[in-house]
């Protein structure tokens, strides 16, 4: 578990952000509200901050870099099943397999 699990990498990343936007929006309603976080948009607002951070820490850099992209992304929104995926991927590239015959 930890570290060496993406499902519960990503998760709590995600969590993270969420939670980080609720205690904003508590200590700041208004300041948050000006930024255009409210109760209202939170849900948007959490899925394009936590794309927006997964895409950051996924600069593609080779093929087969965006299928872990897309499972980190899914992971880290909720979807655990999808950092399987990850998972399979990460493993396969630690064997210096080609991630391009798992797409």
């Amino acid at each position: 578990m930890g570290e060496d699990t993406p499902v519960d990498d990503w998760s709590r990343i995600g969590l993270a952000i969420r939670l980080t936007m609720a205690a904003f929006m508590q200590a700041s309603p208004d300041l948050a509200a000006r930024g255009g976080l409210t109760p209202a948009t939170f849900d948007k607002e959490a899925t394009r901050r936590i794309t927006d951070y997964v895409d950051l820490m996924w600069q593609p850099s080779s093929p087969g870099v965006a299928a872990a992209q897309d499972a980190a992304r899914q992971g880290a929104l909720g979807n655990s099943a999808a950092c399987g995926a990850y998972s399979d991927l990460t493993m396969v590239r630690r064997q210096g397999r080609d991630v391009d015959d798992f797409e």
